[in-house]
C-alpha cells in the first residue's frame, strides 16, 4: 500500500466539512469496522515508482473515554498539518502512513483498530473508520504495547527490508503504560500465539528499536494525565519504558507539530531551532515536549540487524 500523494486543496475540503460535524457524526462507526480488524492481518508499506524511498508512519490513537478529542482534532486539522509540514519540511522521504486505534484489551471489544499505509487522503478515509468505543477500564492503564506488538510482527516495509531504514511509530494517549505485555491478549487481538510469556513493555520497546524509532505522547491536557502524573507515577513509569522518547504535551492541538518536529530532530535538526521554527503559542507546546532532547547521531538511525 502507500499509493497516491497528498492533495491540499481535497484536504482543505474535507476538514471544512468535518469541522462541521460533532465527533459523533465524524466517527459514526457503532462497532469496529471490518476493514480495521487485527486478527491475522500484515500491513505493507511498499516502494514504488511514483515513492521510491518510502517511510512508514504509525500514528496510534487512544480511543478511550478521555481520549475522544484527538480523533477529532486529527480528522478535523492535525491530519492536514501533518502531512504538509512533512511535504513542505521534508524530514523524511515519502511519507506513508498508518493510522491505528488503541483500547484496553481486559476490557474493550475492539481494543485495537489498525488502517492501511496511505499517501494520500486515504488516511482521512481510515481516520473515519475508527470506531470510538469510549472505553477503557478505570485501571489506569491502556494497551499501547499492543501497538508496538503490531509494529514489531505485522507490518513488512521497504524502508527496512530494502535500504536498512527504521520507520516511525507514535503512540498517543494519556495513561500508563502496562507493565508487561499479556501473551492471552496477544492471541486474542492479533491470533499469534508465539509472545513471550513474561516480556516486560520496556523490553518490547527493546526489540521494537531495531525496525522503528518510537515514541509515546501523553497528552497532558488531559485531566486523567494530570492526575496520573500527581497519584500514579505516569511519567516514571514511561521513563522506565521508553527513557527520554516518552514525551508529554501541554497542548494537544499542537500533536501534529510535535510528530513533525521529531521526525526532524531524528533527521538530525538542532531540537532548539525545530522548536522555534513555530509559531505562537505552538512553539511553546514544542518546546516544552521536546526539552532534555538530543539530537541523535547518523549512526543512532540505523536499525540493528534484524531478519525479515
Amino acid at each position: 500500500m502507500g499509493g497516491g500523494t497528498f492533495d491540499a486543496d481535497i484536504w482543505a475540503n474535507r476538514s471544512a466539512t468535518a469541522r462541521t460535524k460533532s465527533v459523533h457524526e465524524n466517527f459514526s462507526s457503532k462497532a469496529g469496522h471490518a476493514d480495521m480488524a487485527p486478527h491475522g492481518v500484515m500491513r505493507e508499506s511498499r516502494d514504488s515508482d511514483e515513492h521510491p524511498d518510502s517511510t512508514p508512519i504509525i500514528i496510534a490513537l487512544d480511543v478511550t473515554g478521555s481520549m475522544g478529542h484527538i480523533p477529532q482534532y486529527m480528522i478535523t486539522t492535525g491530519l492536514g498539518i501533518l502531512f504538509n509540514e512533512i511535504l513542505n519540511r521534508l524530514p523524511v522521504k515519502d511519507p506513508q502512513i498508518l493510522v491505528m486505534a488503541i483500547g484496553d484489551a481486559a476490557c474493550d471489544r475492539y481494543p485495537v483498530q489498525v488502517g492501511q499505509f496511505e499517501s494520500d487522503i486515504r488516511v482521512h478515509d481510515w481516520l473515519s473508520k475508527m470506531y470510538l468505543e469510549a472505553g477503557g477500564g478505570g485501571n489506569g492503564i491502556e494497551s499501547y504495547e499492543l501497538a508496538y506488538w503490531f509494529a514489531l510482527k505485522h507490518t513488512s516495509c521497504d524502508a527496512m527490508i530494502k535500504r536498512g531504514k527504521r520507520g516511525y511509530i507514535f503512540t498517543i494517549g494519556d495513561e500508563c503504560p502496562a507493565a508487561r505485555l499479556n501473551p492471552s491478549q496477544v492471541t486474542n487481538v492479533f491470533g499469534d500465539s508465539e509472545a513471550p510469556p513474561n516480556l516486560s513493555f520496556a523490553d518490547l520497546i527493546s526489540e521494537v528499536r531495531t525496525a522503528w524509532i518510537p515514541y509515546h505522547i501523553t497528552c497532558a491536557d488531559s485531566g486523567t494525565a494530570q492526575y496520573l502524573m500527581a497519584h500514579n507515577d505516569l511519567k516514571a513509569k514511561w521513563a522506565d519504558t521508553m527513557g527520554e522518547n516518552a514525551l508529554y504535551l501541554e497542548d494537544h492541538t499542537a500533536l501534529s507539530e510535535l510528530v513533525v518536529s521529531l521526525l526532524q530532530i531524528n533527521a538530525g535538526a538542532d531540537v532548539s531551532t525545530v522548536a522555534s521554527s513555530w509559531s505562537g503559542s505552538k512553539a511553546v507546546a514544542v518546546q516544552q515536549a521536546t526539552k532534555g532532547l538530543t539530537t541523535p547521531n547518523a549512526a543512532d538511525q540505523r536499525r540493528a540487524l534484524v531478519t525479515f
